[in-house]
């Protein structure tokens, strides 16, 4: 029927995000969202805030700043500035799939809408990152893929309790 043409299709239309919305099939997934993180370093008020800090986790001002700020732009910002950890560029997909885990741990509406996006192809739509999101369409998408690897090990974790 028509109706199992459309629901096939969207199982496999990419799920794309990039704005921080508070509602909807992606809230949660941007790391601009205002969902408060708490890490072995504070509480900050946006996952951006959080993964700006293991830059120079070493830094209590540096730390006191990002956990203070509820501006996920300020916070990026913040981490253009402070002294980067000298194996950074190795080691900060770990950190953003930590920062991930948390958030999904800690926030039950992000956890709904990640298990709910099924086994959708996850994007971030985000024409200015290249690394983190979908870029120009040569982009790694790195963010999406980490969505992609903790929703399908909890959809996993599901499936074994069944």
């Amino acid at each position: 029927t028509i109706h199992q043409k459309s629901f096939v299709m969207k199982l496999f239309k990419p799920l794309l995000y990039y704005k921080a919305f508070r509602v909807g099939a992606t809230v949660g997934f941007s790391n601009f969202t205002l969902y408060p993180i708490t890490t072995e370093l504070g509480t900050f008020q946006t996952a951006e805030a959080a993964f700006q800090a293991y830059k120079d986790e070493n830094n209590k001002d540096y730390i006191k700043k990002l956990e203070i700020t509820d501006s996920p732009f300020e916070a990026k910002e913040l981490g253009k500035n402070c002294n980067l950890k000298e194996n950074w560029f190795r080691i900060k997909d770990n950190y953003m799939e930590q920062i991930i885990r948390y958030k999904f741990d800690q926030h039950p509406d992000f956890k709904e809408a990640l298990l709910s996006s099924n086994l959708r192809y996850i994007r971030h739509h985000n024409i200015k990152d290249n690394y983190w999101g979908y870029g120009d369409g040569s982009g790694f998408n790195k963010l999406g893929k980490i969505l992609m690897k903790i929703r399908n090990e909890k959809l996993m974790e599901e499936e074994e309790v069944i």
